[in-house]
């Protein structure tokens, strides 16, 4: 009987040693296929939640689940998603994808060309996803529901050939102190961009241009801009 015990024993060890041995070790090149777990949040009424599996190198995945069903959806590259206070809607960045991004960093293109994040808008009804191009950021009220409000990005302008121009020497002026800082504020100054009020339930839209920051009110009831 000893003898038998001793057989298994052994058998285990081989065996345990033989599967160690297959095994792949751990180094820098399996960290990139890692997800971590970000933007999770539970849905004011509790039955659904959200949170965006992110690679270490690679494009995020947005996950939506009915806590009470079996109800779920998944979104590619979808990042910093709010739900509506109703629970019908939530709204979420969609970031371009990471090889058209680098892609564009290496051919040095302006950051007007650059590829720009989407808006949007997954219906938790129906399942339908609708997006919008080119947004900068969002905002859905806090304790209100129905709508979302979402700042464009400046138009993409197109590339200009470089022509020769002759240059003529301006006259020298004596400036006076701080017109240099004054000058430097002016050109950093930009331009508001186009505002987008958005009914959820019937898809219209409002927009304001020109405008640089915006809020909601807590209740939704009211949207204040800075037009600039």
């Amino acid at each position: 009987m000893r003898g038998i015990l001793s057989l298994f024993v052994g058998l285990a060890c081989l065996s345990g040693a033989a599967h160690a041995q297959t095994k792949r070790p751990l180094d820098h090149t399996v960290y990139d296929m890692w997800n971590r777990i970000v933007d999770q949040q539970l849905s004011d009424n509790g039955r659904w939640i959200s949170y965006a599996l992110d690679p270490q190198d690679g494009d995020a995945e947005l996950h939506v689940r009915s806590v009470r069903g079996s109800d779920s959806f998944a979104v590619p590259r979808g990042r910093e998603a709010r739900f509506t206070q109703d629970a019908r809607w939530i709204v979420f960045l969609v970031k371009p994808e990471l090889a058209l991004t680098r892609e564009a960093k290496k051919a040095e293109k302006k950051p007007d060309q650059q590829p720009k994040d989407s808006l949007g808008i997954l219906n938790l009804a129906t399942g339908d996803v609708t997006k919008v191009e080119r947004v900068k950021s969002f905002a859905v009220p806090e304790e209100g529901s129905g709508f979302v409000a979402y700042l464009l990005e400046p138009e993409s302008k197109p590339d200009k050939q470089d022509e020769p121009t002759e240059e003529k020497e301006e006259p020298r002026t004596e400036e006076e102190p701080g017109a240099e800082d004054e000058e430097k504020k002016k050109k950093e100054k930009k331009d508001g961009t186009t505002l987008a009020l958005r009914n959820l339930t019937t898809g219209s839209e409002t927009r304001f241009d020109k405008v640089t920051h915006y809020a909601f009110s807590k209740s939704g009831a009211r949207l204040a801009y800075i037009v600039s």
